[in-house]
């Protein structure tokens, strides 16, 4: 009877602590020196490994009900990953800029020259028609049912090492591309994310400097830093300007009141948390992390 009753007890302990991953807000996260991916509650409590592959995942994104996690691994192929499983899935064997969850069972894929939907159930794909005014896409994201944040660039086969980025939203009612590229600047882009209601972007580019050297124009780059862009009003805020460290791999929280990035800060290298005005910035989760979703 004592055994059943022992048993019973660790069948319900095991029971509830997984179902504890999605009973509230998680952080996901790559341990850049494990090369492996991880989950933490938001206060960098209950740490649990989720994938155990070495493959180095470059990209994630978690699921809304955080069920499921995607990865692009070193060589661009796109995985699926179950949280409470861990068990993982080839969802596309070539070449995949961008994957992101637009619900709990679709994610929005980018490869260089398309663009389109899949059901993680059914990996059937549905074209997304995005007219190609971008040489190729490196970063595709829904804001709204017909209007899309995207940065584009030129195609991979030319292989520049800094090449530089376009961005435009696009407006599929109006069938129409608004440039961004004045306000956001051409450089590359560190991490961009939009907040859950589509009102505002983060992300992470080099500021610059234009200077008269010897009669010629000299641009001068500067350190990666988290900027703050309102969809709606076409303005944007520089969050830590003064900063000498570089800021990258921004992400908003679900309520779209706070910011996890990546940056060093006191000899610690890895996740900070701070406020969408920059203020109150803390250090979550082990060193060494980066790339988290926070969902």
């Amino acid at each position: 009877m004592r055994y059943v009753i022992f048993v019973l007890l660790i069948s319900i302990s095991v029971s509830a602590g997984l179902f504890d991953i999605f009973s509230s807000e998680k952080i996901a996260f790559v341990d850049t020196a494990k090369k492996e991916v991880f989950m933490m509650n938001v206060d960098g409590s209950g740490l649990k490994q989720i994938t155990h592959n070495k493959l180095l995942e470059r990209k994630i994104d978690l699921s809304f009900d955080r069920k499921n996690l995607v990865f692009i691994s070193g060589n661009k192929n796109l995985y699926l990953v179950d949280v409470q499983t861990g068990l993982e899935t080839p969802l596309v064997t070539k070449e995949v800029n961008s994957a992101r969850f637009v619900d709990d069972n679709k994610i929005l894929c980018v490869e260089e020259r398309k663009v389109y939907t899949m059901d993680i159930r059914t990996k059937n794909k549905k074209r997304v028609k995005i007219p190609f005014t971008h040489e190729a896409y490196n970063e595709i994201i829904l804001l709204s049912e017909d209007f899309y944040y995207i940065e584009g660039g030129p195609l991979a086969s030319r292989n520049y090492k800094f090449p530089d980025k376009s961005s435009s939203f696009y407006d599929k009612k109006e069938n129409k591309d608004i440039w961004m590229n004045k306000k956001l600047g051409r450089r590359f882009r560190f991490g961009t994310n939009a907040s859950r209601d589509g009102k505002f972007l983060v992300f992470s580019s080099e500021g610059q400097t234009e200077r008269k050297h010897k009669g010629k124009i000299r641009i001068e780059f500067h350190t990666p830093k988290i900027k703050v862009y309102n969809v709606e009003n076409h303005t944007f805020t520089v969050l830590h300007k003064d900063r000498e460290e570089y800021e990258t791999f921004p992400c908003f929280s679900p309520d779209g009141t706070k910011i996890i990035f990546t940056t060093k800060m006191n000899d610690r290298t890895g996740l900070f948390i701070m406020n969408i005005d920059g203020s109150d910035v803390k250090p979550v989760g082990p060193k060494g992390s980066s790339f988290a979703v926070w969902r």
